[in-house]
């Protein structure tokens, strides 16, 4: 089972793979604030919106909620991580 810094560094590596990123923001809203939830939701793609919300995950409660929505929203995508390693 994939930790937060690895799932972090997976996801970095792999940030093309995630697709639903507006949930992932909406789960990480309460920890980031509101103007960085924002920051994240005018970015253009779906990966610009990732590499946003990754700048932001700056600390190991960030990384382990990040994990925790990655599971909810992209399970199989983190399942299939997991399973590369």
């Amino acid at each position: 089972m994939l930790i937060g810094q690895q799932c972090y560094t997976l996801v970095q590596e792999n940030i093309i793979l995630v697709s639903l990123v507006k949930p992932i923001a909406d789960d990480m809203k309460p920890l980031l604030g509101d103007e960085k939830y924002q920051i994240i939701l005018k970015s253009g793609t779906p990966q610009d919106r990732m590499r946003k919300l990754l700048n932001f995950i700056t600390t190991t409660k960030l990384k382990e909620k990040l994990y925790q929505s990655l599971l909810k929203h992209e399970r199989f995508l983190v399942e299939d991580l997991e399973s590369s390693e």
